[in-house]
């Protein structure tokens, strides 16, 4: 599945900010993951679309809303050799996709802290142009 038909497929629930379909598609091209990572997201926003916030909340799920970052989601794609988030808001039945990075492992070496206020600024402005 191509990214372009993910996001087709999906496009009346998402707003996805310019610059995250080329972090992703940098993030994507190192890891030969594509196809995974693509199944995952599409698992992903099915989950969102079904049952809205209640496949966050879930215990035991890749998605979960960040503490004290509200209204900042993440989505974890563990995958062979690869580790990414996206950072997501979900709200009145849309997922805005704002930034994708590669996680590092461990809590001592989280990527959090630089992209939240990233996802944040990049929600504002999508949020500007509703």
């Amino acid at each position: 599945m191509l990214l372009e038909d993910l996001f087709e497929r999906y496009g009346s629930m998402l707003s996805i900010h310019q610059l995250f379909i080329p972090e992703l598609v940098l993030l994507l091209r190192r890891g030969g993951i594509e196809q995974q990572f693509m199944s995952r997201l599409s698992d992903n926003l099915a989950k969102l679309r079904d049952y809205g916030d209640v496949c966050i909340r879930k215990k035991k799920s890749n998605m979960e809303y960040l503490v004290g970052q509200s209204p900042l989601c993440s989505m974890r794609f563990l995958l062979p050799g690869s580790n990414i988030r996206v950072l997501f808001v979900y709200q009145n039945e849309m997922v805005y996709l704002l930034t994708a990075f590669h996680e590092r492992a461990g809590h001592q070496n989280t990527a959090y802290p630089k992209y939240t206020p990233i996802a944040k600024q990049r929600f504002n402005e999508l949020k500007k142009g509703d």
